[in-house]
């Protein structure tokens, strides 16, 4: 059996001292891989699901490759997807990730688990509908290939927008390109995927798609929850550590302590519109 952590949206801005409704992202990323010390199982590694600098400025680059270090002097290993505030180019200059240009997508194994890192970051449409989710290049037909190397591979799959989002209605299919959506599916069918590690709601959930675990991580940052008439942002922060034994993953969501107080909220077509 080993642990590993599961991050998302950490949106770490150029300067520790920039905040986002009062919180500063640094000072929360930096708490929580404090506690990484105190937790019973120490991790063999950490996936962060997107959204990784805000603004995607080359500095939050760097400041990620900070924490990154802090990590590595722990024996944890750091994997990243792309999310929609992401640039390819600028985490590229500061990470050097394989392949060289296109999607940041890639394979990785620790201890007979395959962990595929896809890249959902759409650059093919202008504001609102680059927030959908979206594999540009071929990378459903690496995807393919890779998996029918051996369909029976434990394997998790990395990528920031979640295949389905939300049990509310105007979000259930607002986040990936629908006709994308049906040729993942299609894909990982028949295959032994274990479980979709997602991000970009901002809130910790968890569901099935085609009978796959797909794990949502809430952000570092701050939580992000929504019905169907309002959206509040809350003072609460969380990630999941996931442990691997015999074949199958068993997930706990860590929260941090926080006073949960409410920080803005507003009716939901405000949220849309941003």
């Amino acid at each position: 059996m080993f642990s590993f952590l599961h991050l998302s949206d950490i949106h770490l801005p150029a300067s520790e001292t920039e905040t986002s409704y009062g919180v500063s992202p640094h000072q929360r990323l930096g708490e929580v891989i404090s506690s990484f010390d105190k937790l019973e199982y120490p991790p063999s590694f950490v996936v962060i699901t997107g959204d990784l600098s805000a603004g995607s400025s080359l500095e939050g680059y760097e400041s990620v490759m900070g924490y990154t270090e802090q990590l590595k002097k722990r024996g944890i290993r750091t994997i990243f997807t792309m999310g929609n505030h992401d640039d390819r180019d600028n985490f590229r200059k500061v990470f050097g990730e394989k392949p060289s240009s296109g999607p940041v997508h890639y394979r990785v194994e620790v201890g007979g688990l395959q962990i595929l890192v896809l890249d959902t970051l759409n650059t093919s449409f202008q504001l609102p509908r680059d927030r959908l989710g979206f594999f540009e290049g071929e990378q459903l037909k690496w995807l393919s290939e890779v998996l029918n190397e051996d369909p029976l591979r434990p394997t998790v799959i990395a990528l920031h927008h979640p295949l389905l989002g939300s049990p509310h209605k105007m979000f259930s299919g607002s986040l990936f390109d629908d006709g994308q959506r049906d040729e993942f599916r299609e894909v990982i069918s028949g295959n032994n995927v274990l479980a979709l590690l997602c991000g970009h709601l901002h809130h910790s959930q968890v569901t099935t798609v085609n009978g796959v675990l797909q794990v949502q991580a809430g952000s570092t940052v701050t939580e992000l929850n929504v019905n169907e008439a309002e959206y509040w942002l809350k003072n609460t922060s969380s990630y999941n550590q996931i442990f691997y034994t015999e074949g199958n993953l068993f997930v706990q969501t860590i929260a941090m302590p926080s006073d949960g107080r409410v920080l803005v909220k507003g009716p939901i077509q405000d949220l849309l519109g941003r």
